[in-house]
């Protein structure tokens, strides 16, 4: 599933770069994309994505 359209980030994606040690969408973009969000409507998901993960990985511990 794409998360974001503009630069064709898809979930796995995101989850692969949180694992890899990014913690916020800026982060990730710089990461990912090399450039910031585009139009902007992927933030809120992405940044759930990454929260979710985090909470995840906190509860694993």
């Amino acid at each position: 599933m794409f998360l974001c359209n503009c630069h064709g980030i898809r979930a796995s994606q995101v989850e692969a770069a949180r694992d890899a040690g990014c913690r916020t969408v800026r982060a990730l973009f710089e990461r990912m994309a090399d450039a910031p969000p585009c139009c902007g409507k992927c933030i809120p998901e992405i940044r759930a994505a990454l929260e979710r993960q985090t909470m995840s990985a906190a509860a694993a511990e």
